[in-house]
């Protein structure tokens, strides 16, 4: 049965800051992406243009607690009844905006979303090469780290690229501060079980603050594309049971007299290109399936959605 992962971060908090930011406090913004692994790929979401850089509360103090407004707090992704594997990885990046004082501050708008775009894309790359030692609980803490400064060469490599050369010049000088990240942190799920969660970002200099959040799972009421659903479950379930006989006709060629052994290889590959026919009419049941969700994530998408109501990207 398909069941429905939602991640709702519900608030920001602030815990400490850095002296010389008490007197007029920091304005933050937080980068998230949900990424998931299942049978069939490993992908992730991408935060839209417009929530690139949504000033959560300006002038957040320490004690102070901005609510995550939905969309941007609301991520979600439908795992499909035929899938073996359902993994769930959030990641949270929290960021300050460059307040201007006697002069101009402030990461452009263009390389925001550029180092967005950047976080957004090297995640699953990180997390796919670095699968394991993150499954792995008692070397997860550690592989996080070495995912977030691949990541984080990523996105200040991006960041770099879309500035100007003046800008860069300005930079080098001093005379024009950027934006600056507070931290980063995951959240996994390798059994979709509901359950409430805090993230905690900090850096050198003293900045500290929490997002607060939850995991609910879902069974939907009504699939619009069960059809292609079951389609899918019943092409896989062909090509597990070609698999299974050319593995057992392998098993007795092991054993066969040599009088048997044309017979047998001759229904391997017979067999061998019923599961390329078999593999090949699964892809298109999955295209389908895809082609249904994206269809009715546009559909839903076009009608205005109400605070609460979740986000599914395509899967």
């Amino acid at each position: 049965m398909a069941r429905d992962a939602i991640i709702v971060l519900q608030n920001l908090e602030c815990i400490s800051q850095q002296e010389s930011v008490l007197d007029v406090g920091q304005d933050p913004y937080i980068w998230p992406v949900l990424m998931w692994l299942d049978s069939t790929s490993l992908d992730g979401t991408t935060p839209l243009l417009a929530e690139s850089r949504l000033i959560l509360q300006a002038g957040m103090r320490p004690g102070d607690i901005a609510a995550i407004p939905y969309p941007l707090g609301t991520l979600g992704h439908r795992f499909e009844d035929d899938s073996s594997i359902n993994y769930l990885m959030l990641a949270v990046l929290v960021w300050a905006q460059q307040k201007q004082f006697a002069r101009p501050s402030g990461t452009p708008d263009t390389a925001v979303w550029a180092g967005c775009k950047a976080f957004s894309s090297a995640l699953p790359a990180a997390v796919s090469a670095n699968f394991n030692g993150l499954a792995d609980p008692t070397s997860r803490q550690q592989t996080i780290e070495i995912i977030k400064q691949s990541v984080g060469d990523n996105v200040r490599s991006a960041i770099s690229d879309a500035l100007s050369w003046e800008l860069k010049f300005l930079i080098g000088t001093g005379a024009y501060q950027l934006d600056f990240v507070i931290g980063s942190d995951f959240y996994v799920s390798s059994d979709l079980t509901a359950a409430d969660f805090t993230l905690s970002m900090s850096d050198a200099s003293g900045d500290s603050y929490a997002v607060h959040g939850g995991l609910r799972v879902h069974i939907p009421v009504v699939d619009v594309c069960q059809a292609q659903v079951d389609q899918v479950t019943a092409k896989q379930k062909n090509v597990d049971g070609i698999s299974g006989q050319i593995s057992q006709l392998q098993g007795q060629m092991q054993t066969a007299s040599p009088a048997d052994k044309p017979y047998i290889a001759a229904q391997i590959m017979q067999a061998s290109n019923d599961l390329v026919v078999a593999q090949q009419d699964l892809a298109d049941a999955r295209a389908a399936l895809k082609t249904c969700r994206d269809h009715w994530a546009e559909v839903v998408g076009s009608i205005p959605a109400s605070p609460g109501t979740p986000i599914f990207t395509a899967s």
